[in-house]
């Protein structure tokens, strides 16, 4: 309850500080999305997925904050855009992304260090070399809304995706919570398939949001199922606007064993590196939107 009180008071003071990001009106944050980040884009964060643009539809991704005690690496390509368009008609603007994303991880570190310190309840010692392997399809539909002004752009985002571990041969699942269950469980001998909706969008010139609900099945078995949903506020500040300071919560629900529920705060800052060129016409009615070339605007 405190985490909800705290991220709605923020959301409201940050809601009406939109003046000083009228020059530099950012992207939406992509993570979640079937869009890759622009070529030679990073945004380091602390915590979650940092992002590099390799190539104009390819990005890689990985969590450098853990890469001592969880190497992982990911990819992310875009493979068909339909770009949208400012128009009375909805679906001349509607636009289509369709993408996928892999990761392996190497999660053996992590559980040695949890059996060797007995936390969450482990139930097991030393464990063999696993290797986890993530896989997704992503589909985004793009909602331009041009409101005067001010250029506001929303994103409706389908993924399916399947979570697998090779080289297990034990049950080194942790269940002590609903969101640990779900992190650990397929480091044995199970499969995690998932289906999820997110949407992100912008409250203001400087403050996103995101908003997600992923259902999960063990095995594809109505018996093993988990349920998490996650709202994240973020904003840019700081010189032009490179810091990303991050704050949420997600709710985690399974039946896996028993009904459990948990709830869990989000806190997350990132830097961002090249991520956009001033505007070379500062101009009144600028605010944010960068001229419509091909170098500058959002490849959506």
């Amino acid at each position: 309850m405190r985490t909800l009180v705290l991220t709605g008071l923020l959301l409201f003071l940050f809601s009406n500080v939109n003046g000083q990001y009228r020059k530099f009106d950012y992207h939406i944050w992509t993570i979640g999305t079937a869009k890759t980040v622009n070529k030679k884009e990073l945004d380091l964060n602390l915590f979650y997925f940092s992002q590099y643009g390799i190539a104009k539809r390819i990005e890689i991704q990985a969590k450098p904050m853990w890469f001592y005690k969880l190497p992982n690496f990911g990819l992310k390509f875009t493979w068909w855009n339909k770009k949208s368009s400012y128009s009375k008609n909805f679906f001349k603007k509607l636009g289509i992304i369709v993408g996928s994303r892999h990761g392996i991880y190497y999660p053996t570190p992590t559980l040695n260090y949890i059996a060797n310190k007995n936390l969450f309840n482990s139930n097991f010692t030393n464990t063999p070399a696993i290797f986890l392997l993530k896989n997704e399809l992503l589909t985004s539909f793009v909602i331009n809304k041009n409101t005067g002004c001010y250029k506001k752009m929303s994103l409706l985002t389908l993924k399916i995706g399947n979570q697998t571990a090779l080289g297990s041969s034990g049950n080194y699942s942790i269940t002590d919570n609903s969101l640990h269950y779900r992190l650990t469980s397929t480091f044995s001998d199970h499969s995690l398939w998932y289906i999820g909706i997110d949407y992100d969008s912008k409250f203001s010139y400087g403050l996103n949001y995101k908003i997600d609900i992923d259902f999960y099945s063990l095995d594809l078995s109505l018996k093993n199922l988990i349920l998490e949903h996650k709202t994240i506020a973020y904003w840019y500040m700081g010189e032009n606007h490179r810091i990303r300071p991050a704050i949420g919560y997600i709710i985690s629900m399974s039946n896996i064993p028993g009904i459990r529920s948990n709830i869990f705060p989000i806190f997350d800052i990132a830097i961002l590196f090249k991520i956009r060129k001033k505007s070379k016409n500062d101009q009144l009615f600028d605010n944010g939107v960068l001229p419509e070339t091909q170098e500058n605007r959002d490849d959506f």
